[in-house]
């Protein structure tokens, strides 16, 4: 009994804790990490949100390395960052994040080409839209491979190194339907519950296991955005 109840307490204390750490981090915003002169790696850079954070991360004084499927996007991004700050380090990888063998090979050259990633984004996404009697087979195999599936190849090429130095950058890009189902999106939100579930399950390994504090997560939840990924998608309220 004497140990239901200690273990009762402790629940409550963690519970009291986070609540006034989350009220005051309403008041007080943490300190700005600088990435100048650091590698930021970030998949699916070649349009939409991807592209955003490569033109912001740009801004910001980092060395990028920019991962896509297509080729002609990924140079597109690269040109608008090249608009901007003309000798900006801009360094890009034709990949297919589900493809576990293209992701370890293009790893290596990353760390030989460029150097050791102190930021891994993981926002290569995809997003079909249709009902669940609608999609086939191969696009619910290809939006669990590439969003869910591709965070194992990446974390596990990355990861190394950033345990060795004790010092690194994860994020993760899920969504919204990673915490509230939608209609025409079982495949997507399947895989962005998967992805949040990695994510926790990864900072319990970072911190209970590897006993590694230098190595920092951000899991990012966008609501809908106009990416061109979606169609017949519509919802109002987020529940």
């Amino acid at each position: 009994m004497f140990h239901h109840i200690c273990d009762v307490l402790i629940l409550l204390a963690k519970i009291t804790w986070a609540n006034l750490k989350a009220v005051y981090r309403l008041f007080v915003q943490p300190p700005k990490v600088s990435v100048e002169g650091k590698v930021v790696l970030i998949t699916g850079a070649g349009s939409g949100l991807g592209r955003e954070l490569a033109l912001r991360f740009a801004a910001a004084g980092a060395r990028l390395v920019l991962w896509d499927i297509s080729d002609s996007g990924n140079q597109a991004t690269a040109d608008l960052i090249k608009q901007a700050h003309p000798d900006k380090e801009v360094h890009l990888y034709q990949v297919d994040v589900s493809d576990k063998e293209g992701v370890k090979s293009t790893a290596l050259r990353v760390q030989n080409e460029v150097g050791q990633v102190y930021m891994l984004i993981n926002n290569a996404g995809v997003l079909v839209g249709e009902t669940i009697l609608e999609l086939t087979e191969k696009e619910i195999e290809r939006t669990m491979n590439v969003n869910t599936i591709s965070q194992f190849w990446m974390v596990r090429a990355f990861l190394p190194a950033m345990l060795e130095a004790d010092s690194g950058h994860i994020v993760t890009t899920c969504s919204t339907g990673g915490e509230s189902g939608m209609h025409r999106e079982t495949d997507y939100c399947a895989s962005k519950f998967a992805v949040f579930g990695f994510d926790e399950s990864l900072e319990r390994e970072l911190r209970d296991v590897y006993k590694k504090s230098g190595i920092k997560q951000t899991l990012v939840c966008p609501h809908t955005m106009d990416t061109g990924l979606i169609h017949s998608i519509e919802q109002r309220f987020v529940t």
